[in-house]
């Protein structure tokens, strides 16, 4: 906090001045706090900037832990989601190639979520998050089927997903805790052979 204390002289020949003055000073503490307010909101970008995926535009683990918890809670939906032998993609195809297979499923998921105000989030390198905060079993399975099916257009390589999805039914489930067990249907729907859907409760 700034304290500003006003000397008023003794000196008549200075009094009619001091209106003036005065205007001078607050005229600069005007000015000063408008050259603040471009700052803030360079720094509200710079936070937004380091919350997303560069690659895809997805929010990241940052963005996750800033707003995650907000979208959870009970009738919300967590899809765990992994790009099936990606690996193999970038091995046989080069990175160019799986950075666009990357972009495809992050631009069909926001498709497919935003309007059901939930956001998607790139938490490793072929691993994506998809929050639905009031999403039920038959909502959140067309939505992944969707996703899985999502257009690879040309000049992509062939390529398939698995989604596991935990849909929150108990009260007190943290978002650490929903997406543990989206992970675990996720691990299920792999060990059941890839590109397919399973859904858990939570």
């Amino acid at each position: 906090m700034i304290v500003i204390s006003l000397w008023y002289p003794q000196s008549s020949a200075l009094l009619p001045r001091i209106p003036m003055l005065s205007d001078q000073l607050l005229l600069g503490i005007l000015n000063l706090s408008l050259l603040a307010i471009p700052a803030e909101r360079a720094r509200e970008r710079l936070q937004a900037a380091a919350s997303r995926d560069p690659l895809t535009g997805a929010w990241n683990r940052d963005g996750l832990a800033r707003f995650g918890a907000d979208l959870v809670g009970p009738g919300a939906a967590v899809l765990a989601i992994d790009v099936d032998h990606f690996k193999a993609i970038n091995d046989d195809h080069g990175h160019g190639s799986g950075d666009d297979v990357l972009v495809a499923v992050a631009d069909t998921a926001n498709s497919l979520v935003a309007p059901q105000k939930g956001a998607v989030f790139r938490i490793g390198g072929d691993e994506f998050l998809a929050i639905l905060p009031r999403c039920d079993a038959a909502k959140s399975r067309q939505i992944a089927d969707r996703l899985r099916r999502f257009d690879q257009g040309d000049g992509l390589p062939d390529c398939t997903l698995s989604i596991g999805i935990a849909l929150v039914e108990t009260p007190t489930l943290d978002v650490e805790a929903a997406i543990r067990s989206a992970d675990d249907a996720l691990y299920r729907a792999k060990a059941l052979g890839r590109d397919r859907i399973h859904l858990v409760t939570a």
